[in-house]
């Protein structure tokens, strides 16, 4: 059996959290004004808990694994949804005479979602 490279996985683990693993921009609300570029640079720099919790590489890993992501990240989560809600209602209301009610269910809710994989869920 091999050894486990947790320097490997930390490196992987760094990019999924910080969201640099990605090809596209895991904030599609920054053009829309939820928040700003500077904001997304910063919260890539972020040192997190996980990070600097051990000099074990496996003790790192497995609290990053399970450390949940930042206040910040989740608020947008929300905004974005609130973004999409503010669109909905009036264009449904104006043009279909549709009166609506907006929730969140899932991930982002309960706060335990995935940055950069986990989705909002907006129940119309």
């Amino acid at each position: 059996m091999s050894e486990i490279d947790f320097y490997k996985r930390l490196n992987r683990l760094e990019k999924r959290r910080k969201g640099t693993d990605l090809t596209y921009n895991a904030f599609d609300s920054v053009t829309a004004g939820v928040t700003s570029f500077n904001e997304f640079d910063e919260l890539k720099r972020t040192i997190e808990k996980w990070q600097i919790v051990s000099d074990k590489p496996s003790i790192r890993y497995a609290v990053g694994a399970m450390q949940e992501v930042s206040k910040r990240y989740t608020e947008i989560s929300i905004e974005t949804a609130k973004r999409i809600e503010k669109q909905l209602e009036p264009r449904l209301l104006n043009n279909h005479n549709i009166v609506t009610e907006y929730r969140l269910q899932g991930s982002v809710p309960l706060n335990i979602h995935i940055k950069g994989v986990s989705d909002v869920d907006l129940l119309v």
